[in-house]
Formats: C-alpha cells, sequence, structure tokens
C-alpha cells in the first residue's frame, strides 16, 4: 500500500478554510477535487479531528485529513492500492494513534485493519481473507477489536470478533453462529467487556441478538432484544456505569436503547431519523455520559442529536450544509464532530464542527427548541429521573395522552442536578411529561408498563 499527498484535495481545502459557519457550526471543512469522495468516518485526538474516507480514482482507496481544534488543516493523505477499499470505521487509541477498519472488495472479501501514527505513516497493517468487517473499538489497553460477518465462502454464516494488541499481533478470534444467516453491526467496550450486536435468522425469525465478550474472547452472555421489534441494528457505544447504548433503524424512526451491563434494558427512546438511516454507522459518547448520533434534516441537511443518560433530549444542532451524515464525534471539550457527503456536482467530504456542548446554549436557543416532542422513555422501576441544567423555578406535569393533567411533580425552586420523583400512584399507560425552566422547555412522553 503507497502513500502520497493529494494535491488536488489540498487545493480544494484552501478553499473549504475560508468557508463561513453558520447556525450551530463552529467550522465547516470541505474536501473535494477531480474524483469523487466520500466521508465515512470520524475520530478525535484531543481536539484534532481526523476524518476518513473514500477517494474514487479508478479504484476506491482511502483517505485521511486531520484537522487542529481551529479547523486548520494538518495533513491529507491517501492511502491507494489496487483493491476496491470501503472505509468501515476508524477509532483512536489513548496513545495518539489512529486506527482504521476497511472492508476490500474482492473475492473474496477482506478485512484490513490499519494502524496511523500522528503524521500518517503507516505504524502497521493486517488483513484477514474471508471477512467483512462492521465496526471497531479500542480497548483501555489498546488492543483493537473488530466485529466482522463471514463473507467467504459463504456470506453472512457466522460472526466473527478478532482481538489485536498494540503490536499488531492477533491475540485471539471467536465465532458465534445463530441461525442461517448472521449480520454483524455495531461493537463498543465498557469496563472489562466487549459487546457487539447483530442481526441473526433464528427460529422466530429475523432477531436482534447482542453479545458480552470478555476481553479474553471467553463468552459472558448473550441476549435477545426483542423490545426494538424488527428495527436494524446499528451501532453501540458505552453507557454509564458499565453498560452501553445501542441503536437501532426501523423505517422513518431510530430507535436508541440504553441496557445495563448484563444487557437488561434501562430505557428506549424513538428520534425521527434521516433519509438515509443506514448512514447511522456510529454512535459517539461525551465525558458526562451524553450520547450523540447524526442527522440529516428533510432538507437533507446535517446535524446531530444529544441524548442525556436519562434517555432525555438535551439538544438537536443544526447546519446548512446539505449532504448525507454518516458519522459523529465528540472531542476533549464536548465539541460535536459530524463527518458527511456533499452531493452537489461531484460528491465530496465535509467535516462539520458545533459549538454545542453541554452547559452551553447557541445564542438565542434553549437547551431544546421548545414545543420539540421526543419519543417514549420506558420507566420500568416507577420512578422518574430529571436533570435540571440550570437553578430557577422549575414546573413538571404530568397528563394524559387525552391532555388531562394526571399528576403535578413539582411547581417551585431547584438548584441545578438530578432528581427524582415518584410515579407509584399512576396507572400503567402513556403519559406526555412536560417540563418548564430557566430557558429550557421539553415535552416528551414516558410509558409506566
Amino acid at each position: 500500500m503507497q502513500r502520497h499527498l493529494i494535491l488536488t484535495l489540498a487545493l480544494m481545502l484552501a478553499v473549504g478554510l475560508s468557508a463561513r459557519a453558520q447556525d450551530d457550526t463552529a467550522w465547516v471543512r470541505h474536501l473535494g477535487g477531480d474524483e469523487p469522495l466520500m466521508g465515512r468516518a470520524v475520530a478525535v485526538i484531543g481536539t484534532d479531528v481526523y476524518t476518513v474516507g473514500e477517494l474514487q480514482a479508478g479504484e476506491m482507496n482511502f483517505f485521511v485529513a486531520r484537522y487542529d481544534g481551529d479547523g486548520d488543516s494538518l495533513w491529507v493523505r491517501s492511502y491507494e492500492s489496487t483493491d476496491n477499499e470501503m472505509v468501515v470505521d476508524a477509532v483512536a487509541d489513548g496513545t495518539g494513534h489512529l486506527l482504521v477498519a476497511v472492508m476490500i472488495e474482492g473475492d473474496p472479501q477482506e478485512m484490513m485493519l490499519v494502524k496511523l501514527n500522528a503524521v500518517g505513516d503507516t505504524v502497521w497493517m493486517r488483513r484477514q481473507p474471508g471477512l467483512m468487517p462492521r465496526s471497531l473499538a479500542v480497548g483501555p489497553d489498546n488492543a483493537a477489536y473488530v466485529w466482522c460477518n463471514t463473507g467467504h465462502p459463504t456470506p453472512f454464516d457466522s460472526l466473527v470478533l478478532l482481538k489485536y494488541g498494540a503490536n499488531g499481533d492477533q491475540l485471539w478470534q471467536r465465532s458465534h453462529r445463530f441461525g442461517e444467516m448472521n449480520q454483524a453491526a455495531g461493537c463498543a467496550i465498557a469496563a472489562d467487556r466487549v459487546f457487539a450486536a447483530a442481526l441473526v435468522h433464528g427460529s422466530g425469525g429475523m432477531e436482534q441478538m447482542l453479545i458480552a465478550f470478555t476481553s479474553g474472547g471467553d463468552t459472558a452472555w448473550t441476549r435477545l432484544l426483542d423490545v426494538i421489534g424488527n428495527a436494524m441494528p446499528a451501532a453501540l457505544a458505552p453507557a454509564p456505569e458499565g453498560g452501553f447504548y445501542f441503536s437501532a433503524t426501523e423505517g422513518p424512526m431510530l430507535k436508541l436503547v440504553r441496557c445495563d451491563s448484563e444487557g437488561e434494558l434501562v430505557w428506549i427512546h424513538d428520534f425521527p431519523t434521516q433519509t438515509t438511516p443506514e448512514n447511522y454507522r456510529n454512535l459517539a459518547v461525551d465525558g458526562h455520559g451524553n450520547v450523540f448520533f447524526a442527522t440529516q434534516s428533510p432538507q437533507m441537511t446535517l446535524g446531530f442529536t444529544a441524548v442525556s443518560p436519562d434517555g432525555e433530549e438535551l439538544y438537536s444542532g443544526e447546519s446548512e450544509v446539505g449532504g448525507e451524515a454518516n458519522a459523529v464525534a465528540v472531542d476533549a471539550d464536548n465539541r460535536v464532530i459530524v463527518v458527511g457527503t456533499t452531493m452537489e456536482g461531484l460528491p465530496g467530504a465535509v467535516t462539520i464542527k458545533f459549538t454545542w456542548a453541554p452547559g452551553v446554549l447557541s445564542p438565542g436557543r434553549g437547551a431544546l427548541p421548545a414545543g420539540r416532542t421526543t419519543g417514549a422513555t420506558i420507566i420500568k422501576n416507577r420512578t422518574l429521573d430529571l436533570s435540571l441544567p440550570k437553578t430557577g423555578h422549575w414546573n413538571a406535569v404530568l397528563s394524559g395522552v387525552d391532555g388531562r393533567q394526571a399528576a403535578r411533580l413539582y411547581s417551585g425552586s431547584l438548584a441545578a442536578g438530578r432528581y427524582r420523583f415518584s410515579l407509584e400512584n399512576l396507572a400503567a399507560g402513556t403519559y406526555i411529561l412536560n417540563l418548564d425552566g430557566p430557558e429550557y422547555r421539553n415535552t416528551s412522553r414516558i410509558l409506566i408498563p
């Protein structure tokens, strides 16, 4: 695999640096040239941003662009070979290196894992014939885990998890086969567990499977997540207290789920999805445990949604950049980065840094636009936890779906923080929670089973 600087990209990048930030954006950077480019993945090291994607110049090869926190270009590199390469995922490790998982199209298909240093040089590269990578995660020991399907001789015959040490040595390989078809989705690491998701064809038809591995490769447990119905598994990310977030798409909706470390449901939340739900390749988590996913509005503009550990929608960031949103990350300052592909003329890779962070309100906007209605949060233990971002006068009222007030949980002054309210006296059913406070208004649905 050869490496060289993409001169046409560097020229276009100089134009991109003059782009004016709009709406919730701190800066927007475009990469384009004489060949189509697709922005597929994003990783951060500190406040530096690594945009990873594909350059189509005869064969499809991958590229990496590095920006500093102000959006200035540090370097752009392409990694050229004679193979068709499709970027699957990119993750930074704890030593300032970037790992990129790539699927090589061919007969058979191959998994390729590449480790790059801070200037884009290849530290090592590993290939595994017959596997199709779907997700990548890095553990606290800087070992890399690649979650794959088998692609040869029988596609989707088995699920495979590979572990590589920081030096590139393959430490182990584990396989699972649950049915006639086994399609890998996301994977994530929390505490000492590797969590992975898949869509499998079992005795009950298509089913969503969650698997927990130990760092030594043993299977800790498997779970069927029947609460998401026929939704397609998409991505995983670590959640507080050793659990994980899990996303899946179903028609026009994204289902966001939080599970504990044993795979038990904590809550499930529905959000309107983008035009191309298969673009939900990953989730990101900030230092507060909030989870983020990239969005695409009905007007085809790129943005993001932030959700608290309690399942409350915190914010929806917007831009005026049109295209497909493919990946999201959060930097060391808890600023959100979205990478995607613009579709005007030749496709180009776009990177957007947003101004919003927890506790930071954009000018003229509250923590959640007034009147926004979020999906339904399932209340399992008859208690409702609310996070209040500011000190002031707060009103929390529950109403039935018919609009009649069912309970006034609180009305008065409260300091910023987390509070728990009992729902013991309410019958099972769906309720509307109206929460009003200083510079804040939120309407959400809760379900008491």
